[in-house]
């Protein structure tokens, strides 16, 4: 391994030894073959040990077609293919634990996020980072709308968990291998993969790059979908939503009794008949209203204890290029 560090500065003294990149596709035929070419062309200035890991998360077109016509084609390109789509998070757990260079880079195969900046993260590494992270600096091709909620999203969830993440990143990132060994170690059910390589610790910093348009195809990730995600990024890192529960009920009993005492000396005291009919009704149907979102917000941690007792692995490996790569984890 190359990994010897300079001793006044932490640096790494060459570039790694071997580089892995790993590629979650979901119906991605048609950037398959264009980021594969940009990817080898950048690899090949780096070291002459390198590999490519597509991992195909249960495609419905030509996605695993293209993914073997790719791997025959190029004895560094392996891939991987799931028996059913299991999702975006497992698909960049598999291709991460199946990855065996010095450091491996995670990115989306719809090429908005370019490869070329591998070089830089190398750069990066080499300066002693462990974990190299892709900051957007700028979204060609996105909403204000989708622009805004991605930053509130960041807002909310570095305003309520620990470490925080960085913001306006993806999963595009260099992971060194002691940085991946330990990811692998996170063997939850309900994953974030952003959050949890930022979890791990290490040596981290950004980069930053312009994030282009996608090449071809359309996202995968819709409004609902996002949404989700975020639920699910909020309550794996954060137990603040079931806190806030707590305290919201207290607040209301208090409330309630302050409530009920000013009533009480009305009627003693002013001889104010006791009345409110609208009142009543707006206070029941608010405290009903908030006894669900509350009631939702334990059953969000309830049902990820049920999914983590079942024990079921992240994911089930239907086909790959080498047996190797099988890891039904």
């Amino acid at each position: 391994m190359s990994e010897y560090l300079n001793r006044n500065n932490g640096s790494r003294l060459s570039g790694p030894e071997s580089v892995s990149v790993v590629v979650p596709c979901y119906n991605e035929s048609g950037n398959i073959q264009s980021l594969c070419e940009r990817t080898l062309a950048i690899l090949k200035t780096i070291t002459d040990k390198y590999e490519i890991i597509l991992v195909n998360d249960g495609s419905s077109d030509s996605t695993l077609d293209t993914m073997i016509l790719m791997s025959e084609s190029e004895k560094n390109i392996e891939f991987i293919s799931f028996s059913r789509n299991f999702g975006h998070e497992a698909a960049s757990t598999a291709g991460l634990e199946a990855s065996t260079g010095e450091v491996t880079v995670l990115i989306d195969a719809d090429l908005q996020d370019p490869p070329e900046l591998i070089r830089d993260m190398i750069e990066k590494w080499k300066e002693g980072n462990d974990i190299v992270y892709a900051v957007r600096k700028s979204r060609e091709g996105e909403s204000i709308y989708k622009k805004l909620t991605s930053h509130a999203f960041y807002k909310v969830i570095n305003s309520l968990s620990k470490p925080p993440l960085p913001v306006d990143t993806g999963d595009y990132r260099l992971i060194d291998r002691k940085a991946l060994d330990a990811f692998k170690k996170c063997r939850e059910v309900c994953r974030f993969v952003r959050g949890l390589s930022t979890w791990v610790g290490f040596k981290q910093t950004g980069i930053l790059y312009d994030r282009e348009k996608r090449h071809k195809g359309k996202s995968k990730y819709n409004y609902i979908k996002l949404s989700v995600l975020a639920i699910e990024a909020i309550s794996s890192f954060s137990l603040a939503p079931l806190r806030f529960s707590l305290i919201l009920g207290g607040i209301g009993i208090v409330f309630a009794l302050l409530l009920a005492i000013v009533i009480i000396l009305q009627k003693l005291f002013i001889g104010n008949p006791v009345q409110g009919y609208v009142l009543l009704m707006l206070t029941v149907l608010f405290m009903g209203s908030m006894n669900i979102l509350l009631l939702g917000f334990v059953a969000e941690y309830v049902g990820k204890i049920f999914l983590e007792t079942q024990k079921r692995p992240l994911y089930i490996v239907e086909k790959t290029s080498k047996s190797s790569l099988i890891q039904d984890k």
